[in-house]
């Protein structure tokens, strides 16, 4: 008896379950018609190792990029990061220029430990946490920053690039 329960339970709720995930497909296609996805045409750089090399890593608020990144072990970080990685993650750092105080987002296509550092000091993040549906970004970090250079550091990446774009809220 029970096995001609489970028969007829996986004739009879396939179709539902079905006609769902075609109708949530749909919406979500619908939805993100045109997919947000601010690196689609983005530069690919080098990031850099250690602050001596972030003159070649630089990010420009507002342009996305794809940062190729070097084995976590090999980085120098400015700071311990909330999140090193292990010895076959990958990290590296990128710096930026905030002219204007104010709440900036860190905005990155992967699961990664971002932090944002001003001289020697991280920044506190306000907010942080999965980005939405069609952005294109996994993961979103918001910070308040006033005027000053920052350095961008990732760590614990799988994957030795990763797509970032910093904006000003």
């Amino acid at each position: 008896m029970k096995s001609a329960l489970m028969t007829i339970f996986a004739f009879t709720l396939p179709a539902p379950v079905a006609a769902h995930e075609d109708a949530a497909a749909q919406a979500l296609a619908e939805t993100c018609a045109e997919p947000d996805q601010p690196w689609l045409s983005a530069q690919r750089i080098d990031a850099s190792a250690s602050a001596a090399r972030l003159e070649h890593a630089r990010l420009a608020p507002g342009e996305a990029v794809y940062l190729r990144l070097h084995p976590d072990p090999d980085v120098t970080y400015i700071t311990l990061p909330r999140g090193a990685g292990e010895a076959a993650s990958f990290g590296g750092m990128a710096s930026f220029v905030v002219e204007t105080a104010g709440t900036y987002r860190v905005g990155v296509d992967e699961a990664v430990w971002v932090d944002v550092v001003n001289g020697v000091t991280a920044a506190e993040p306000v907010n942080f946490g999965r980005a939405s549906e069609c952005s294109g970004m996994r993961k979103q970090v918001t910070y308040n920053l006033i005027p000053g250079t920052y350095v961008l550091e990732l760590s614990g990446n799988l994957d030795d690039e990763i797509g970032v774009v910093v904006t000003r809220l």
